[in-house]
């Protein structure tokens, strides 16, 4: 029984180990679709039969994966995938397809030119919000619209908070809480954010929790929000406009 437990714990030690010397060597990779039964691949939310599937992909579909030094990372029978470059190519104007393929029906290929050259969203994968955009906003209901939503420092009015304590947003790097009682989602994380010039940022969010009396797919939430933030005055108005789709 010693013997056993000791070589369990031996095999879990140096799998670990192996697991995070391979993690560091980590990189883009690329890999293409087999071909499969029925002559398509279903690109899912999960790592599941069951997952959510977001796309079909064809033979040939070349897409964007993670390496190591083993070759393409996989989770069991599958594999991340982080674009496809038939429906995403170079555009970085909105969120690449990305989720869980089957690792049978994919094979591991030198990256093509073009995707080596195509992947430029990697300059912007790290952009973070200034610090002084972060923490409270108040909004000013009076002034904003359908696609533009004003906000203050509650500072700016001499205030140290809200008038309505839940009347407002908090900003942080991962995301933003809604109070606004005509707001259906109480916390939007961000899936990428961009600086596209001083002061304004480019931000996809979708809803991660709603209120209890909503659901995120039967209520529309749980859809890409691309939202810009600029803040003016120094820092002590921000202004929150809804992108057009596409």
């Amino acid at each position: 029984m010693k013997r056993a437990f000791l070589c369990a714990a031996l095999f879990l030690a140096t799998g670990t180990a192996q697991h995070e010397a391979h993690a560091l060597a980590d990189g883009p990779a690329c890999a293409m679709v087999r071909q499969t039964p029925d002559g398509l691949l279903n690109l899912r939310a999960d790592f599941s039969m069951s997952g959510k599937i977001i796309a079909k992909l064809r033979p040939g579909d070349r897409l964007y994966v993670t390496g190591t030094e083993l070759g393409i990372n996989t989770l069991g029978d599958w594999v991340e995938v982080h674009g496809v470059w038939r429906l995403d190519s170079n555009d970085i104007s909105k969120p690449w397809h990305s989720g869980w393929v089957a690792r049978r029906f994919i094979r591991e290929i030198k990256c093509p030119k073009e995707m080596q050259q195509g992947d430029q969203r990697t300059m912007h994968a790290n952009d973070k919000l200034l610090e002084n955009m972060l923490g409270r906003w108040c909004h000013v209901s009076d002034l904003s619209t359908k696609t533009q939503k004003i906000y203050f420092r509650p500072s700016f009015v001499g205030r140290e908070h809200c008038t309505d304590f839940n009347d407002g947003i908090t900003l942080s790097q991962e995301g933003f809480s809604d109070d606004r009682p005509i707001d259906q989602c109480d916390w939007y994380v961000f899936d990428k954010i961009e600086r596209t010039e001083k002061d304004v940022y480019r931000v996809f969010a979708r809803c991660e929790e709603a209120e209890e009396a909503f659901d995120l797919d039967k209520d529309d939430l749980g859809g890409m929000q691309q939202l810009q933030l600029q803040t003016i005055n120094n820092n002590e108005m921000l202004f929150v406009r809804r992108m057009p789709e596409g």
